[in-house]
């Protein structure tokens, strides 16, 4: 009977939202392709920081409103011949933002850390160069009391290959300390992939993704919500696939932490008729306590952000479709049992309500992402305050900015970043690692000689542009020391050798060609 109350609910608040004085705003450019969302937060001066990405993944987007979600200003990150995806931002201890995404300025995709001051210039910037040809993600950066950074990543493979989670610790200038690869506890864990990431209380850490785990005396693998503690050096407490005694199957995108531990994901799961939006308990200790479907009138759908109210209730972003193919989305108040208390519909939108951040007044704000037909990608943004309602415009002043002593103004800035690379189980900077090339200028060809880092595996040099793009291969035979490489047909300009052994890069150098 629970369902059939909320699904009346739903149906009930249609015409509610189409005609009352909304909390709705939208962000785009008519050039590129718009604007898409990953990350609000609310800033000191009470207004939202809004991260995503512009013209078709080519820049990465700041935009900054006042707290009425008016826009102030937007930064671009980037030169428009790369990929650039900001993913997620956090302000620091010191007053600045930390950022974290992937880049393809060097190669294939691949997870970076940027630090910006209080006047959103870049501090510095990490790249975790990897030399496999799959995109790699910064999913979630965490500032730390000590003022380091912690930073969880995807597809990442540069400790263990084949894994696919990963955590990494920073220091407050963005020297890499360690890292930790995870899902190894268990053989049968499979396609595993981090989405979400959490400081608990003890200062250990959660990591709230997703993985194929068999049903008991099954093979192969069902998509199960997966959930892994390490203590606060990367070393693992426990990681969870979550079966629900082989009943539960789907995915958990975010968490919310209470002050025991515990944690609450939402995502989905896959019920008798259809992709339900649920939400999941789950306990400090790792032990799967309950799930509670939020609606299961869904025939696809899904949670989409979860957080906590001030009075110790839920915050949730869903969304979803019946048979009757019609997507909507909406915002839903439940208690920690994940009994439904209220929900409040709003204008449907083509993807995902994606990011939600609580304000200083327990109101709340949550960003996504819109595709309009034949046109652009359109950033929206709602409003609503602890009762589900939207919220009132503020008629008083605020004062904007104010850490930034000579403002903020909209700009482009190109992100050069420090890459690093793994040479003996280390991160060190790539200029760090130097192969000797020459002559340097070069016309024709050139010699390159490599160092003695080099072991007895398969290596090889590749020769890639200021771009990142590969130009140049070749496979160094066992027992030389130099190999010299064509250059020929090679447009004068700057190129990059790095040295591969086995599929590792281990060293490189700069060339410059000249005709």
């Amino acid at each position: 009977m629970k369902y059939v109350k909320i699904f009346l609910l739903f149906t009930s608040l249609i015409p509610y939202y189409l005609i009352a004085q909304d909390w709705i705003r939208t962000y785009t450019s008519t050039q590129g392709g718009g604007y898409g969302a990953r990350w609000v937060i609310e800033s000191y001066d009470k207004g939202y920081i809004i991260l995503g990405d512009a013209y078709n993944y080519k820049y990465g987007l700041i935009l900054k409103t006042d707290i009425n979600g008016y826009e102030q200003w937007h930064k671009y990150f980037g030169n428009g011949s790369y990929h650039n995806v900001p993913v997620n931002i956090e302000q620091t201890l010191d007053s600045g933002y930390i950022v974290a995404g992937t880049m393809s300025k060097y190669g294939t995709n691949d997870a970076f850390l940027l630090k910006l001051n209080a006047c959103f210039e870049k501090e510095w910037c990490k790249v975790l160069y990897t030399a496999n040809y799959y995109p790699d993600y910064g999913r979630r950066v965490k500032p730390l009391p000590d003022g380091g950074y912690l930073l969880l990543t995807a597809y990442y493979e540069g400790i263990t290959p084949g894994t696919r989670i990963h955590l990494h610790k920073f220091d407050p200038n963005g020297n890499l300390i360690w890292q930790q690869a995870f899902a190894r506890s268990d053989s049968l864990i499979f396609n595993e992939e981090g989405f979400d990431l959490s400081i608990l209380n003890s200062n250990d850490y959660l990591v709230t993704g997703t993985c194929y785990y068999p049903d008991s005396g099954q093979t192969g693998g069902r998509v199960r919500p997966f959930l892994i503690k390490s203590d606060s050096s990367g070393n693992c407490i426990w990681e969870t696939p979550w079966t629900m005694n082989d009943t539960y199957w789907g995915k958990t995108y975010k968490s919310a932490v209470d002050n025991a531990g515990n944690s609450y994901g939402v995502g989905y799961r896959k019920g008798s008729t259809g992709q339900y939006p649920a939400m999941i308990k789950t306990g400090n200790d790792g032990q799967e306590l309950f799930f509670s479907d939020l609606n299961d009138t869904s025939y696809f759908g899904q949670g989409q952000t979860i957080t906590f109210m001030e009075d110790s209730n839920l915050f949730i972003a869903l969304g979803w479709r019946g048979t009757n193919e019609i997507w909507q989305n909406g915002f839903m108040k439940t208690d920690t049992l994940g009994n439904v208390l209220d929900y409040h519909g709003v204008v449907p939108i083509s993807h995902a309500l994606i990011s939600t951040a609580r304000t200083f007044d327990n109101k709340f704000i949550t960003v996504g992402i819109h595709k309009v037909p034949s046109g652009p990608w359109v950033i929206y943004a709602f409003k609503l305050n602890s009762d589900l309602e939207y919220d009132t415009l503020y008629t008083e002043p605020f004062d904007y900015d104010w850490l930034c002593p000579y403002g903020i103004t909209s700009d482009t800035t190109d992100m050069d970043c420090d890459i690093l690379v793994m040479v003996d189980e280390k991160f060190v900077p790539l200029e760090e690692v130097k192969l000797q090339l020459f002559p340097n200028p070069a016309r024709d060809k050139v010699t390159i000689r490599y160092p003695d880092i080099t072991r007895t595996g398969q290596r090889e040099i590749r020769l890639v542009n200021s771009l990142g793009v590969e130009v140049k291969r070749r496979p160094i035979p066992k027992g030389e020391e130099e190999i010299q490489a064509d250059l020929s047909g090679l447009s004068p300009g700057i190129y990059f050798a790095i040295l591969l052994e086995n599929g590792k890069m281990i060293a490189s150098g700069k060339l410059m060609v000249v005709r």
